[in-house]
């Protein structure tokens, strides 16, 4: 999971939290004891070192990054239109400021970005929108990103319309009606999770799927949850509820019906939002059925 918040005057600062192994890989810098330092191979060693005796005694580590970034930084953009790229997508960025595209340019094929307003009826033709799936209003004006929602689907038929809200109050605004099937309000979206996360416990929820009534989360399996010992085939696991796999140590496991639930064990599982709850609680130290 990964958060951007602003700071004082442009310095904004972009958090992640997930799996040390997975965080510590785009990491090159460390902090101790208020010095921040490059980050040695053998530095990562010893941190796994700590989190596998931790994992072994049961306990669940969550590694957290930041970095600084500002609004004319590029990384954000650069780093979506990487991924969509990478798999197979293809995509055009609109991008009003130079200093922008400059920073992209670093990371993405040229072909791939253009310099203009997003506003532009014509710019919006050259960019093919015609043929376009899925069109992201996603500009640091709601104003601008209704606009060009807006001419996305009353003018040009876009099948699929994204669109950012940077002001909370302004979510009302952004509807089918004017153009929005989805609409990115970052300041629910942080509000929901972290109300997510005090409810689950020990729960993480690593991906919403269909709408957010499924989710992807990842639990510890507490040494005295009752589900400790037992194949998978004994286990009554909620109707809406599948385990997808299981990561014991440093190994991950296909689940099967004689696979052996061990304490300490990560399990990952798909799960409907009405059983999230009594799954947290097999899982850890309340008894199952």
């Amino acid at each position: 999971m990964s958060t951007i918040h602003q700071m004082h005057g442009k310095t904004r600062i972009a958090y992640i939290k997930g799996a040390p192994k997975e965080v510590l890989d785009i990491c090159t810098k460390q902090k101790r004891n208020g010095t921040i330092a490059a980050m040695s191979e053998q530095d990562r060693m010893d941190v796994m070192t700590v989190n596998d005796e931790y994992a072994r005694n049961g306990l669940r580590v969550l590694a957290i990054a930041a970095r600084s970034i500002t609004p004319d930084d590029g990384i954000p953009a650069s780093l979506g239109a990487s991924l969509l790229i990478e798999r197979g997508h293809e995509i055009k960025i609109i991008e009003a400021k130079e200093v922008r595209i400059e920073i992209m340019k670093k990371s993405l094929p040229e072909n791939v970005i253009i310099h203009g307003n997003g506003t532009d009826p014509q710019l919006l033709e050259s960019a093919d929108i015609r043929h376009t799936d899925v069109l992201a209003a996603v500009t640091g004006t709601d104003e601008t990103n209704l606009v060009i929602a807006t001419l996305a689907r009353m003018e040009y038929g876009v099948t699929r319309v994204i669109g950012r809200v940077n002001n909370p109050k302004n979510t009302w605004l952004f509807t089918p009606l004017m153009g929005v099937d989805a609409a990115v309000n970052q300041a629910d979206l942080m509000a929901r999770l972290v109300a997510e996360e005090m409810s689950m416990g020990d729960m993480m929820t690593l991906l919403k799927l269909h709408g957010g009534k499924y989710s992807l989360v990842e639990r510890m399996v507490d040494p005295a949850s009752s589900m400790v010992g037992k194949a998978l085939r004994d286990i009554k696991l909620p109707m809406e509820c599948v385990l997808v796999s299981v990561i014991r140590n440093s190994d991950l496991l296909i689940p099967r019906g004689d696979t052996v639930i061990m304490s300490g064990d990560k399990a990952v599982a798909i799960t409907h939002s009405d059983h999230m709850q009594k799954l947290d609680d097999m899982f850890g130290a309340l008894r199952c059925n």
